[in-house]
């Protein structure tokens, strides 16, 4: 699942090759909690007789296939049952159930966005505390669409009439927005009890806070921070990670320690092998079954952009 990626140039998680059933769902906190948190009955009843209709319908059709209105509605089909079902669960309703006093912890009153940070991360909360399968989250920083609060190419300390304007926050207001959301969604989750005794919720979750590059150590004639390959800085907490500690050094802007046994700096290919390892999914795995019989691999090893291949691996000294 995912939260407010809708409004980011980051695409919603589809399932590409796969079946429809298997994309991801993104909920839309501008609109989710109005949509879906009251307690209509009547709605429930609607929803039930229209589901209802839909099933006729699909029996009725003229395609000669059963109950079928054909190959793209079936892929159809099962998106409207998998919604269905989420719906008319009554855990979906106690996933919106959010209090007063949550939203100010988690900085929701004070968030000028479109999407509202602390909403994403208490939904987030919520859905791991359903236990109703979710294994996965996705939550984007998303604010007010394009690429996010924190592109910050111009004016990144701006204030007053300096301040960046739309899509964009100054850092002043852009990191309370972010340490107001995931600092009370760590503190919650190392309160709430795991499946295992004596085991906490953040015992149990792996929370990656992660982003694409660094940003240049100098900033430019615009007053903001470009794209920086040569050194970048990821968050791993909780699920297994061993706390309190800095992988790796940087000097002049470049990294000096990559903090692990290989002679090239960790990529995102390793971060998401991290996320497989944590989620216990062989990352070395291989996808044979592709359209174009060209096999797919869980994590890249060809070269990108140079000579080296990638190697295989997760970031095991997070763990030890």
């Amino acid at each position: 699942m995912s939260v407010d990626l809708w409004n980011t140039r980051c695409p919603q998680i589809g399932s590409g090759m796969l079946h429809p059933k298997f994309a991801g769902l993104d909920l839309n906190t501008s609109t989710v909690f109005d949509s879906f948190a009251g307690s209509d009955a009547k709605a429930e009843v609607d929803l039930a007789r229209r589901w209802e209709v839909l099933n006729r319908i699909s029996e009725a059709s003229p395609s000669g296939s059963g109950n079928s209105l054909g190959g793209k509605a079936d892929e159809y089909g099962a998106h409207y049952e998998y919604a269905y079902k989420i719906l008319m669960d009554p855990r979906f309703k106690k996933v919106l159930n959010v209090t007063d006093e949550e939203r100010q912890r988690y900085g929701v009153d004070k968030d000028k966005g479109t999407c509202k940070l602390g909403l994403a991360m208490l939904l987030a909360r919520n859905i791991l505390a359903s236990d109703a399968g979710t294994r996965f989250m996705w939550v984007s920083n998303a604010y007010n669409g394009n690429n996010g609060a924190a592109d910050n190419h111009d004016q990144i300390y701006g204030r007053g009439a300096l301040a960046p304007r739309g899509f964009l926050l100054p850092i002043y207001d852009s990191v309370p927005r972010l340490d107001a959301a995931v600092g009370s969604l760590i503190e919650d989750l190392s309160k709430m009890p795991g499946k295992e005794p004596g085991k906490t919720m953040l015992d149990e979750t792996m929370v990656v806070i992660g982003h694409e590059f660094g940003r240049t150590p100098d900033m430019n004639l615009n007053f903001g921070r470009d794209h920086w390959g040569p050194a970048y800085t990821d968050v791993f907490i909780g699920g297994g990670v061993k706390p309190g500690r800095i992988i790796g050094k940087t000097e002049g802007g470049k990294s000096i320690d990559h903090g692990w046994a290989y002679k090239q700096q960790p990529m995102k290919d390793h971060v998401t092998a991290t996320v497989y390892s944590a989620l216990g999914i062989d990352y070395s795995k291989k996808f044979e079954k592709t359209p174009s019989g060209r096999a797919y691999e869980y994590q890249q090893t060809a070269p990108l952009g140079g000579p080296s291949f990638i190697p295989l691996t997760d970031i095991a000294e997070l763990f030890v």
